[in-house]
């Protein structure tokens, strides 16, 4: 959570199930450091916490990597993919837990900040004014908003009607 971040995104990240079950997967790993710490070998026990954090995070990582591969459509669940597959090879699998859980992180704040981006330019396509008053002289004339173009007599002043606040611009380009 940066200093200028909004609380609200991440508020919408500890809604979804996914972050659970990441944040579940994360613990074990943490365990499975904790079981080992010190010692100059991995314990079965803290590789067991380790393979099923990996399972829980990066299982869905491998299969959206072979979906991808299978439609065709490169992304970066591949070279994750490879990460977590030579780890767990090398019999690294607190690392492989480690990478899977970064990568799934990474992911579901992606997702939650793509929203309320998407959001925000909703709430702005919803203030686009639909009419503006045209003034020439003393005449005002409400036109759509269409209407308005670019190298109409400068002297015109044109107001967007947005219900919103009122403003006065005057066209000069596109």
């Amino acid at each position: 959570m940066g200093v200028f971040s909004k609380l609200g995104v991440y508020q919408e990240l500890f809604r979804l199930r996914d972050f659970y079950l990441a944040f579940a997967a994360a613990v074990l790993a943490l365990f499975s450091f904790l079981i080992d710490y010190g010692s100059p070998n991995t314990s079965l026990l803290g590789n067991i916490l380790a393979i099923i954090s990996v399972v829980i995070n990066g299982a869905p990582i491998v299969w959206g990597a072979v979906k991808g591969l299978l439609e065709r459509e490169v992304n970066v669940d591949e070279l994750v993919s490879l990460a977590i597959i030579a780890s767990l090879i090398q019999g690294e699998f607190l690392t492989a837990a480690v990478v899977s859980f970064v990568m799934t992180m990474g992911g579901l704040i992606e997702q939650v900040t793509s929203e309320s981006a998407r959001k925000a330019i909703t709430s702005l396509v919803h203030i686009t004014p639909e009419t503006a008053t045209v003034i020439s002289g003393d005449e005002e004339k409400t036109v759509p908003i269409e209407k308005v173009g670019v190298g109409q007599n400068p002297d015109q002043a044109r107001r967007a009607n947005t219900g919103r606040y009122p403003h006065t611009v005057r066209v000069i380009g596109s």
